[in-house]
C-alpha cells in the first residue's frame, strides 16, 4: 500500500531519464541510463524518508517530492517554449528562473499547509505516472521489434585484398583527427572576415597537402563519419531507413567501421580517444583512451533540462564546470595524439575533437570564454539566431584550435622513427547560417567547405587533388598500402536533415557555383 502511495513520486523521478533513452535509442548506452536511475532514486527516497520524518503525513510526502521532481525536470522545457519566444537574456536567465522558483515554493507551501484528503490527487498522479512509463517502454519496445541491425560492416572488407603491397616496406602509422565544424578557407574569408593563410601555411611548410576546394559528403558527423571511415557514400542505408531518424546504423557503421577491421588485419594496433560524442568513441579500438567509464553526452543533454543547468551562482554553475571538462578533453586529446605509436608495431590513431564547432570555450589566447547561456555541442539553427556572435566566438576559438593542433603537428611530424600519414580533416563545415530542415535557408559553401590537410612522410602526393572528399580519403590510402585497389568515387555532397537524417538532398552542384551565389 505504501508502494502506491509514493509510485508518481519516484516515476516523476525516473521518468525524464526514460525518456531521453527512448528518445535517443541507438545512441545513448543503457549503462549510463542505469547508473542516471540509481542516483536518482537513491536521491528520491533520501528525500522521501527525510520529509516523512518531519510531516509525519505520507501522502503529503509522496505529493511534496512530485512537485519538486516537476520542477526540476520540467524546467527545461518551459525554457526552450520561452526561448521560441524570446532571445532576452535577462528574461531566460534571472527573471524566469526566480519566478519558477518561487512558484515552486508557493506550490510546496500549498501542499504543505492543505488540510484536505489528498487520496484522489494521488490516485490522479499515479494514473498519470502510469501512462507516462507506459507510452516510453511502448516506444523503446517498438523501435526493438521493429529495428534490424545493419551487419557488422568490419566483418566484410568487400573483395579487397588484404596483404600489404609489394615492395612497401615498413607500414606507415596512420592519425586521422577530425576538427569538428573546422572551415575551409575561403569560407573563412569570406563570410568570417578570418584570414587562415598563417595556419594553412605551416601546414603546407610541414609537408601536408591541402586540398582547397574539398567539400563534406554530409553535414552532420554521424553522416560523414559513417561514410569516411567505410569509404563509401550512404545511399543504401538512406533508402533501408528512409522512414526512420534513428542514428543507430550510423553508429555501429562507426563503431565496426571497415577501415579499422582493414587496418588490423594488416597487424595495425587501433587507438582511439574519448569525444564526449557517444557516437565517435570508438571503444573497439585496441587501446581506448578516456578518463572516465560514463558517457558525458547523456548527462550533459539531461542534466540541461533541469532546473541546476539554470542555476549560475558564484559557488555552482553548472555551465562553467562542463565547459571546464570539454577544454580540458580538447588540450589533453590534441597533446597526446603524437604519443601513441608503437616501437615494433604500425598504429591507426583516431581522435575526434569537437573544436571549433560549439560549445566556443575558448578566447584566442586560451582562456575561459564567457559562458553562453547552457552548455550544449548543438549547432545551426539548434545553437541559436545570433549568427554575428557565432562568427564572432567561433574565430575566437579556431585561433586558439590552430595553436593546439600546431603543436600537435610539429611533434607528429618530427618523430622519424616509422613513416607516417597524417589526415587533419573536418566532418562538415560551422553553422552560422544552418537551418536544420531546410537546404534553401542554409548557407551551403558554410556548412560543406570543409579543411582536407594529408601529409605521407615520404613526400608523394600524387593522386590527391583540390576537390578531394572524405569518401575517398581512405580509398586513396589504402591503395598505396594494399594489393588490391579500389577505384576512387565521384565527390558528392548531400544534404541531410535533423529530423528525417535520411532523406537526402544532393547539392553538389551548388556547392562548385561561386561562393556567393551558392550562398542560397
Amino acid at each position: 500500500m505504501k508502494f502506491l502511495l509514493l509510485f508518481h513520486s519516484v516515476t516523476f523521478a525516473l521518468y525524464p531519464i526514460f525518456y531521453l533513452y527512448s528518445a535517443n535509442l541507438g545512441q545513448a548506452r543503457f549503462f549510463d541510463v542505469a547508473v542516471s536511475a540509481a542516483v536518482t532514486l537513491l536521491c528520491v527516497v533520501i528525500l522521501l524518508l527525510l520529509i516523512e520524518k518531519f510531516i509525519q503525513n505520507l501522502q503529503k510526502t509522496a505529493l511534496l517530492v512530485s512537485t519538486l521532481c516537476f520542477a526540476i525536470f520540467a524546467y527545461g522545457a518551459f525554457d526552450e517554449l520561452l526561448v521560441s519566444f524570446s532571445d532576452s537574456a535577462t528574461l531566460r536567465n534571472i527573471i524566469f528562473p526566480a519566478l519558477w522558483f518561487l512558484g515552486f515554493c508557493g506550490s510546496a507551501w500549498l501542499v504543505a499547509r492543505t488540510t484536505q484528503n489528498l487520496e484522489n490527487a494521488g490516485r490522479f498522479l499515479n494514473v498519470m505516472a502510469l501512462a507516462m512509463l507506459v507510452l516510453v517502454f511502448a516506444d523503446v519496445a517498438r523501435y526493438n521489434l521493429s529495428f534490424a541491425r545493419l551487419p557488422a560492416v568490419s566483418s566484410d572488407v568487400g573483395s579487397l585484398q588484404v596483404t600489404p603491397q609489394t615492395g612497401i616496406g615498413v607500414l606507415p602509422d596512420i592519425y586521422y583527427l577530425i576538427l569538428d565544424g573546422y572551415a575551409r578557407n575561403d569560407i573563412l574569408s569570406e563570410l568570417y572576415q578570418y584570414d587562415n593563410s598563417e595556419f594553412s601555411g605551416f601546414l603546407e611548410q610541414k609537408g601536408f597537402y591541402i586540398a582547397s576546394q574539398a567539400c563534406a559528403n554530409y553535414p552532420q558527423t554521424y553522416l560523414s563519419l559513417a561514410s569516411s571511415l567505410n569509404f563509401t557514400y550512404l545511399d543504401e542505408v538512406a533508402q533501408k531507413f528512409f522512414d526512420l531518424n534513428t542514428a543507430e546504423p550510423l553508429v555501429e557503421m562507426i563503431s565496426n567501421n571497415r577501415l579499422m577491421a582493414t587496418l588490423k588485419a594488416l597487424g595495425y594496433q587501433t587507438v582511439a580517444f574519448a569525444s564526449g560524442y557517444s557516437g565517435t568513441e570508438l571503444k573497439t579500438a585496441d587501446r581506448y583512451i578516456s578518463r572516465t567509464l560514463l558517457s558525458r553526452e547523456f548527462f550533459h543533454t539531461l542534466i540541461n533540462t533541469t532546473f541546476f543547468a539554470a542555476l549560475k551562482l558564484p559557488f555552482f554553475d553548472l555551465s562553467v564546470s562542463e565547459a571546464d571538462i570539454h577544454r580540458e578533453r580538447i588540450r589533453n586529446t590534441l597533446s597526446a595524439i603524437a604519443n601513441q605509436n608503437l616501437p615494433s608495431e604500425p598504429v591507426f590513431v583516431f581522435a575526434h575533437v569537437i573544436c571549433p564547432h560549439p560549445p566556443f570555450v575558448f578566447n584566442h589566447d586560451g582562456q575561459a570564454a564567457k559562458a553562453q547561456n547552457r552548455f550544449h555541442i548543438q549547432d545551426g539553427s539548434h545553437w541559436g539566431s545570433d549568427t554575428a556572435t557565432y562568427r564572432k566566438m567561433y574565430k575566437e576559438q579556431l585561433t586558439y584550435l590552430n595553436t593546439l593542433v600546431k603543436q600537435s603537428v610539429d611533434n607528429l611530424v618530427a618523430d622519424q622513427t616509422r613513416p607516417r600519414i597524417i589526415i587533419v580533416q573536418s566532418d562538415h563545415g560551422p553553422g552560422s547560417d544552418l537551418n536544420w530542415q531546410n537546404p534553401e535557408k542554409t548557407n551551403l559553401p558554410e556548412r560543406f567547405g570543409i579543411l582536407q590537410a594529408i601529409y605521407f612522410s615520404d613526400g608523394n602526393n600524387s593522386g590527391l587533388y583540390p576537390e578531394i572528399s572524405p569518401v575517398n580519403t581512405f580509398r586513396l590510402v589504402l591503395n598505396r598500402l594494399l594489393a588490391s585497389k579500389m577505384p576512387l568515387l565521384e565527390d558528392k555532397s548531400y544534404f541531410a536533415p535533423w529530423f528525417g537524417r535520411y532523406r537526402f538532398v544532393e547539392v553538389t552542384e551548388r556547392l562548385r557555383s561561386p561562393l556567393s551565389s551558392a550562398s542560397r
